[in-house]
């Protein structure tokens, strides 16, 4: 019985690789076809000052995306849910600059981005906290030996 579920998750594993590597390549060519249109608006249109900005932070977060599946791959198949926060702090950024023109998003994003910079910091001190003990516990180990 372990045996197949093993294989099931094997199977289930090796498509999902193959669906994220398929999403990877798709982001990047959403960035090539972003940053084309951003070229041509600059050169045919002449600098529309939002709507760079609004093609800037899309290149940006779908460059951040590519860099989150690499990771995935690079990590052996493990992605660590720091970066999803990043890049959800990258984004409501991103939404706060284009929207500055409305006070009360500018708000709502201010708080969500406050939000997920005070669950990365609750993650990042939950993390130095179990380091720090597996620390005190392997130097307590070693210095009274069984």
């Amino acid at each position: 019985m372990k045996k197949w579920n093993k294989k099931i998750a094997n199977i289930f594993h090796f498509f999902g690789a193959v669906a994220l590597g398929l999403i990877g390549v798709i982001f990047l060519g959403l960035i090539g076809w972003t940053f084309a249109e951003f070229a041509l608006s600059v050169f045919q249109e002449g600098p529309a000052h939002r709507e760079m900005l609004e093609k800037i932070f899309r290149i940006l977060l779908y460059v951040e995306l590519v860099a989150a599946i690499k990771i995935y791959f690079q990590k052996q198949y493990h992605f660590p849910i720091r970066f999803f926060i990043y890049i959800g702090i990258t984004d409501m950024m991103r939404e706060t600059v284009i929207a500055f023109h409305d006070p009360e998003r500018v708000m709502w994003y201010s708080i969500s981005t406050l939000i997920l910079v005070g669950a990365l910091f609750v993650l990042e001190y939950k993390n130095q906290y179990l380091l720090q003990k597996k620390s005190k516990q392997k130097d307590t180990q070693e210095s009274f030996p069984l």
